[in-house]
C-alpha cells in the first residue's frame, strides 16, 4: 500500500519579514533589539545574503497579518511572507 501522505503538498506557513540585510551582523543586531522588545520569535533567515529578519511562524496568512498590523501601529514596516 502506497503512503498517501507523500502525495500531499507541504504545509504552508507564514512569517512577517521586517528587514533584509547583505551584512549578517546587521541582521543579527536587529534580531537582538527585537528580542529585547519582547519579539522572542525574531530570527535571521537565510544562509547567504540577503539575510532576512523575520518574526513568528503562523499557520495562516491572516494570523501573520495580525502581527503585521500590530507592528505597523508601532511605526514598523514589513510584509507577510510564505515559507
Amino acid at each position: 500500500v502506497a503512503d498517501k501522505s507523500a502525495d500531499k503538498p507541504a504545509t504552508k506557513s507564514f512569517t512577517v519579514q521586517v528587514a533584509a540585510y547583505y551584512d549578517r551582523t546587521q541582521a543579527e543586531t536587529l534580531v537582538t533589539k527585537l528580542q529585547g522588545r519582547g519579539y522572542k520569535t525574531a530570527r535571521v533567515d537565510g544562509t547567504k545574503a540577503p539575510y532576512r529578519v523575520r518574526l513568528g511562524h503562523f499557520p495562516t496568512h491572516a494570523a501573520a497579518a495580525k502581527l503585521l498590523a500590530t507592528l505597523k501601529a508601532k511605526k514598523m514596516t514589513g510584509f507577510v511572507a510564505e515559507e
